[in-house]
């Protein structure tokens, strides 16, 4: 077998390989031109975002891309082909007109006819970052409970004490020094009313504590770093 046909041989048998890669891989690939032309995308990304291939050759990559995103697009292209590589999530638009988030990592490459272009592998994290979201909202409605559970603890007592110094008073079972002593506790009850919810306006940290029945509640003197004025106004 001459050279020539060896070699032959051996790039037909790379462009086979090349091919099985760009048909089989498990993850999108689009290839562009420095314009930002879509030239050629494989199985996987047709399926990620819904095009057919012939949908896609020959568009403007903009197209996919969700449009209070479109302009981040020639931003992107730009920067990478100034030799910059882009690991990204990319807010698409679908086929069918639904979101998708695609991770990309793209980078410059030499095309077969010397001139520039792009590579993209694309990645779908859309669900991913669905149930990413969906962790956060629960861990803060979590947190909401327990703020909540803090506050209905530490108010409940002194509230407590309020209602029934005030219906002792409304009752007229004391002679008028007692009274004055009852309105005393009031009043020390509504500063430490008045000092929960400044502690709760100064709130820097998440700090819990066990509650009852295997609950916990924000530990709201832990979770502040407020301290309050002496009521008697001594330093």
């Amino acid at each position: 077998m001459s050279g020539d046909k060896r070699q032959t041989n051996s790039m037909n048998d790379g462009e086979s390989r090349y091919k099985t890669l760009w048909d089989l891989s498990p993850s999108g690939i689009i290839l562009e031109n420095a314009e930002g032309t879509i030239i050629d995308v494989n199985p996987a990304f047709c399926r990620y975002m819904g095009y057919s291939r012939e949908e896609l050759i020959g568009k403007p990559v903009h197209i996919l891309a969700h449009p209070d995103k479109k302009s981040e697009v020639k931003k992107n292209i730009q920067e990478l082909l100034a030799g910059k590589v882009l690991k990204h999530h990319a807010k698409s638009i679908a086929g069918d007109g639904s979101l998708r988030f695609m991770e990309l990592h793209e980078t410059k490459i030499t095309m077969p006819d010397g001139e520039p272009g792009i590579l993209s592998i694309a990645a779908d994290v859309t669900e991913q970052l669905r149930a990413d979201e969906e962790k956060l909202r629960r861990e803060k409605m979590q947190s909401v409970l327990e703020i909540a559970g803090a506050v209905c603890h530490e108010l409940n007592q002194p509230m407590t004490v309020i209602s029934v110094s005030c219906d002792l008073i409304m009752m007229n079972q004391f002679p008028m020094e007692e009274i004055f002593e009852k309105i005393e506790v009031i009043k020390k009850q509504l500063y430490r009313m008045t000092d929960i919810t400044r502690k709760l306006m100064h709130i820097t940290k998440y700090e819990t504590r066990d509650y009852l029945n295997g609950t916990r509640i924000v530990d709201i003197d832990r979770a502040t770093g407020y301290t309050p004025p002496d009521p008697s106004g001594n330093d």
